[in-house]
């Protein structure tokens, strides 16, 4: 190309567009916007909204027992949760230990997610709580002497298991 045609190109004026497009994208920009912020409205009020349902329901810590019977339930279970954290857990007999504690463990867990549920009856959350002593005096008949368990757990030699 000679120089006269590209001095004639640098020349010409540049062309300006029909419309300026930044007006668009700001209106498009602040639409997003608003409808993000309602969402994020939205949004809070639902949480609030479940949080206000579900509040009257819950129930931190377990409640205060008026029978007799849970009480002492829920004491031994204490108990019997002091003792197992005093003790060497990582002590195993066997790899059957193990694997048993592995699964009463699981199952003290699932006890325990159950407990934290509304239970419509006291019977129901009574035999939950007979279950999950039962499951920690097995805990402990893993990890210790049975003659010493049965001789510091009063009533705990019909739920022994024996290894």
């Amino acid at each position: 190309m000679s120089e006269s045609v590209q001095a004639a190109l640098r020349d010409l004026p540049v062309p300006a567009p029909p419309y300026s497009a930044w007006p668009r994208l700001q209106q498009a920009l602040r639409r997003q916007q608003r409808q993000r912020q309602r969402q994020r409205i939205g949004v809070a009020l639902a949480a609030s909204l479940a949080l206000a349902l579900l509040v009257p329901h819950w129930r931190p810590g377990t409640p205060p027992a008026r029978d007799p019977i849970l009480a002492q339930l829920i004491d031994e279970s204490a108990q019997l949760e002091r003792w197992l954290a005093a003790q060497d857990s990582d002590a195993f007999a066997s790899v059957d230990a193990a694997a048993l504690r592995v699964d009463i463990t699981d199952r003290l867990q699932w006890i325990d997610e159950l407990l934290e549920q509304p239970v419509s009856t006291g019977a129901a959350r009574q035999a939950l709580w007979q279950e999950r002593v039962w499951l920690l005096r097995q805990l402990t008949a893993l990890n210790a002497p049975a003659a010493s368990l049965a001789a510091d757990t009063p009533g705990s030699d019909d739920a022994l298991l024996s290894l």
